[in-house]
């Protein structure tokens, strides 16, 4: 440290400020005068200093010139008498931490034998003063004899002689291990301070000597720091502006000296005072004061033993009063983590206890060893054929005769679907009934799910007996980041299961695996799939109750690589690269790329048209005419057995085509509008934001769009993008963005099955792509924003139609699930062994016992957390008045924090664990208006479950009056206006009754974000998705 101080200060030799800082540093025990310029306002202790080029954590003492801080250092010198100086700031570290190194500069023992050699040497040099310096006694016969005997084993080590009258110790070097006479230095550890020439000749003999010497003296100051009494006087000055606590002043408990104890950091000094001041059963089984959870079987800390705890602490690493607070609340956790660990490990011993008989993994491992559910093939990944033996024997084959190297293998693993499709629907019979016959009623939860779209209702009309749905699949996920090796799993999705069943991981089949470098030639699986799929088709599944259950695959879902391979279309780079429409794009020479501006005379493709252009293009065996084959390339392996014709099968993954591409894009070219210095603004904007505790991947800063994720993109350019940068763009590039912002907050929020909503969408999304071309042309975008994913926007409104609404037709799902069986794999070869026998194990080997649920009213509570979610003493005299006053108290009333409800959690204000979460902004209706609010707390009585919510006022003012000048202002005006609610900002408070509505929870809507919008308001929209991921 002292080092790097005298650097820092020459380096400032070149630069001199006018204003200079008298700083001490806590942490280190020293003191220097720094230029004000290498010092900043960070830190726990307010201001950090530069050193060389990192920044340590100090207090500014005095601000001034230069003379006028030298002069109050010499103050501080001389009012420290030389009996009471400590060590340096190199010895403090020392003690601490056992692998630091000695030093000891003869010219700093000068510098306070000399008071005159110190003035002279600061003109001089210029350089930092710290306190590091030792007092000059004269030398005592006991330091004599620490030096003789140094001396002496030194020799002895030299001589490789042992001596056996004394006691010896195991020291351990980088190397070896040798062992070190200590006894009479352990004898003289009640001295206090040691000679400067007595540790410059230690140095001596260290840098002379290998590191079992330096272990000696690292011992002897340990041992001086534990017998030392004295305080650390500088710190304390500094800290607290008053001479340190005499000996009388000793924190004494249970005849342990609190201030004697080690630890090097708060947190773990509290926990080793927190032994010696609770009993047995507060230590292990106690809560704090403050605590909110359930306080069933434990004991509570008193509060004297708190406030004991926090002045020690206070006390022990010389923290001022005013910031102690704030320094007990990061350190508070250290006392009460154990105890939650022991109740942890306990409800864990109860639940294996309370569960079934488990086998054992020899027995778990023999069962799905002899599941036979899955076949592998290996092929050439130049011909495909077969090999026998990692060789191929085709002619003419790069790889004739020879073997086949393991990275241009291909490997298919084939899984058996009707088994899979057996317990899957063995396991989930009554919920599959149940939600089919929701569907025929149209009375789901949510009306506008697949299974209320028009394909899946015209398969209702033709099969009038219960049957089961499988959606098809595929994408390709990387394996290895150093190897060239892809997989591509076929994936299912069981429609008539409920969108949080559909999407857990041991519902959801695997047809087939393909790894290998290049994309799958889908019809060399489907030859080997053919036979178990249409066996599956014609003779179905038998239940358990012996009911045969029909098997129907009705649609095919990918990102658009993965829907051409396995279409056998065009890729997207292509003139004819729309599988619904017969436009044909341009190429563009400024963008490299194929552009489709609108075209009005399109027409859609119908199921005649693409079956008779696939066979057209399978009849061509030299070269394909894309004129006259509109895009096709052949014939598809999956029409074989998709019970609705292409392309009205084929589903469009807005997670690829909206989010990852166009909405990127947008995002990506908004950056050159906005400036360095409001980019900046928008990344603090977003830091301040708390989302709702569902959502795992939050926006990262701005300026990093290229690198988000599309959950990041989903979340900004749905929800919280628009009421962001609307402060930061000009008028028109705002209003495109909230135009486009509109179009997909329709379709992915609020879509309904009504022909004018359609009608308009389609006028809004043909009016978005045509300003886009009118902007193009004008150099205000690039032309790469009219790529084909924008042009498939306009065939969105029509797969919402036929299909439900966005944002149950995502890929999210299918990606988690692809991480999921990645995860499996480990070392470089047999990817498709080790993933075939982690699904396996998962999907049929029997869970645990799931926990039963507590029921009040209209929601749940899980077991595990039953007891955590009551509030008992959280409520005051004054809210429990008025509620009591309302009628709302009853014998059996009930307080929550917590509550699930319609399989989304909704937090409170008093929930102790909701964090930086904003899961207690909600939106709710009463009297048939849609208002806005913090929960503060449940409460059920009488079997009925209510919310007492704080509400918020909103205010006369709008988030179009950013863009009021937009051309296309009054067809977007009232759509936003309605979504973005600009609230007054206030936080939540128990003590503003007057506010309150109590209100039943079949009222509340959903969750809300909320985005600081200038100084006084915020604004709310609402967040209408729960769950994507398993």
């Amino acid at each position: 440290m002292a080092t790097t101080m005298s650097t820092a200060s020459k380096r400032s030799k070149t630069i001199e400020p006018e204003h200079f800082c008298f700083v001490s540093f806590p942490s280190e025990g020293t003191h220097g005068i720094w230029p004000e310029n290498l010092i900043r306002t960070k830190g726990r202790f307010g201001f950090q200093a530069k050193f060389g080029e990192q920044w340590y954590e100090c207090r500014v003492e005095m601000e001034g010139t230069k003379e006028e801080c030298e002069e109050a250092q010499d103050l501080l010198e001389k009012s420290i008498s030389p009996n009471q100086k400590q060590w340096s700031s190199a010895e403090t570290e020392l003690s601490d931490n056992e692998e630091s190194d000695i030093t000891s500069s003869s010219d700093d023992e000068n510098e306070n034998n000399n008071k005159e050699n110190i003035n002279k040497n600061r003109s001089k040099k210029n350089k930092v003063k710290t306190t590091n310096k030792k007092s000059i006694i004269h030398s005592t016969d006991d330091e004599v004899e620490i030096l003789k005997d140094i001396s002496s084993s030194i020799n002895k080590k030299r001589s490789n002689h042992s001596s056996n009258e004394s006691v010896s110790k195991k020291v351990k070097s980088d190397d070896k291990t040798t062992t070190t006479t200590i006894t009479t230095l352990e004898q003289s550890s009640s001295l206090t301070t040691l000679h400067p020439d007595i540790v410059k000749q230690i140095s001596d003999m260290i840098k002379k000597e290998s590191s079992e010497m330096k272990k000696l003296l690292k011992k002897i100051y340990q041992m001086q720091k534990r017998t030392s009494d004295v305080p650390k006087l500088i710190v304390v000055f500094f800290q607290t502006g008053h001479p340190p606590p005499s000996q009388s002043e000793e924190m004494v408990e249970n005849n342990v000296n609190l201030m004697t104890i080690s630890a090097t950091t708060p947190s773990r000094y509290l926990l080793a005072a927190a032994r010696i001041v609770l009993t047995h059963d507060q230590f292990n089984n106690g809560y704090l004061p403050d605590f909110r959870g359930d306080k069933t079987g434990r004991v509570p800390i008193p509060e004297a033993a708190v406030m004991k705890l926090k002045e020690a602490v206070r006390k022990r690493f010389s923290f001022k009063e005013a910031d102690i607070e704030n320094i007990w609340k990061s350190i508070r956790t250290s006392l009460v983590q154990k105890v939650t660990d022991v109740r942890k490990r306990q409800s864990e011993k109860i639940q294996i206890q309370e569960q079934q008989p488990i086998r054992s993994a020899e027995e778990q491992i023999e069962i799905v060893s002899n599941t036979t559910v899955n076949q592998t093939a290996k092929l050439c990944g130049a011909c495909y054929s077969s090999t026998a033996d990692s060789i191929c024997s085709t002619i003419q084959c790069i790889h004739e005769e020879m073997k086949i190297p393991s990275d241009d293998m291909v490997e298919i693993v084939l899984f058996d679907l009707n088994e899979q499709m057996k317990l899957l629907i063995n396991k989930n019979l009554t919920l599959l009934q149940q939600y089919q016959s929701e569907a025929r009623t149209k009375t789901t939860l949510d009306a506008n799910d697949i299974v209320c779209g028009d394909i899946y209702q015209s398969i209702l009309n033709i099969n009038t007996d219960f049957f089961v749905s499988v959606m098809i699949h595929s994408d390709g996920m990387p394996l290895y980041k150093s190897k060239n090796r892809n997989a591509w799993p076929i994936l299912g999705a069981v429609l008539e299961l409920p969108p949080y069943a559909r999407n857990r991981a041991d519902n959801t089949p695997l047809l087939s695996l393909w790894i290998g470098k290049k994309k799958p030639d889908f019809s060399i699986i489907f030859k080997k799939l053919s036979e178990q799929l249409s066996c599956l088709k014609k003779t179905g599944v038998e239940t358990i109750n012996n009911q045969n259950v029909t098997i129907i695959f009705p649609m095919l879902m990918g990102d658009m690589p993965a829907l051409s391979s396995m279409v056998q279309f065009v890729e997207h780079n292509a003139f004819y690269a729309c599988m619904f429409c017969n436009t044909k794009g341009t190429y563009n020479n400024d963008g490299h790329c194929v552009i489709f501006p609108l075209d009005n005379g399109a027409e859609l493709r119908t199921s005649e048209n693409f079956e008779r252009c696939a066979r057209y293009a399978d009849s061509m065996h030299v070269r394909v005419d894309r004129e006259r084959t509109m895009g096709l390339k052949g014939i598809s392996a999956f029409s074989e057995i998709l019970d609705v014709p292409l392309p009205h099968s084929v589903v469009i993954d807005p997670m690829h085509t909206v989010f990852l591409c166009h909405s990127k894009k947008l995002l990506i070219h908004l950056q050159t509008f906005i400036t360095k210095e409001n980019l900046e603004k928008i990344h603090l904007k977003l830091r301040s934001i708390n989302y709702i505790h569902d959502i795992l991947r939050r926006p990262r800063s701005f300026t990093n769009v290229k690198k988000w994720k599309a959950s990041e993109i989903r979340l900004f350019i749905l929800y919280i993008g628009l009421p962001i940068l609307a402060e930061f763009l000009p008028v028109e590039i705002i209003g495109d963005l909230a135009l486009y912002n509109v179009i997909l907050r329709l379709l992915h929020d609020h879509w309904d099955d009504d022909k004018k909503l359609s009608d308009s969408i389609s006028f809004l999304l043909k009016l978005y792509i045509d300003n886009l071309l009118k902007h193009i042309n004008a150099g205000l975008y690039p032309t790469n924003l009219l790529t084909i994913s924008t042009h498939t926007h306009l065939h969105l409104p029509l797969q919402c139609k036929k299909f439900g609404r966005l944002n149950w037709l995502t890929n999210f799902v299918f990606e988690s699930f692809l991480g999921f069986l990645k995860g499996f794999v480990k070392g470089s070869s047999g990817a498709g062994n080790q993933i075939a026998f982690a699904f396996i194990s998962n999907f049929y080997l029997s869970k645990t016992k799931e926990n039963a649920s507590r029921s009040f009213g209209h929601f749940c509570i899980n077991n595990d957390t039953f007891g955590s979610n009551i509030l008992k003493e959280a409520i005051d005299e004054t809210t429990s008045h008025f509620l009591n006053e309302n009628g709302y108290i009853s014998s059996d009333t009930i307080y929550f924090s917590r509550l699930h409800h319609l399989n989304i959690t909704y937090h409170s204000f008093l929930y102790s664990r909701k964090g930086s979460s904003c899961s207690y902004l909600v939106s709710y209706e009463k009297n048939d208006v849609l208002m806005y609010g913090y929960i503060l707390f449940f409460l059920s009585t009488d079997r009925n479950c209510l919310a007492v919510i704080q509400k918020l006022s909103c205010v006369d003012y709008s988030l179009t009056s950013c863009f009021s000048s937009y051309k296309y202002i009054t067809a977007i005006k009232d759509f936003i206006d309605n979504v973005y609610i600009v609230v007054k900002r206030v936080q939540p408070s128990m003590s503003k009754l007057d506010q309150v509505d109590i209100c039943d929870i079949k009222s509340l809507r959903s969750r809300c974000f909320s985005v600081p919008f200038g100084n006084e308001f915020m604004i709310l929209t609402n967040y209408s998705f729960a769950y994507e991921h398993n």
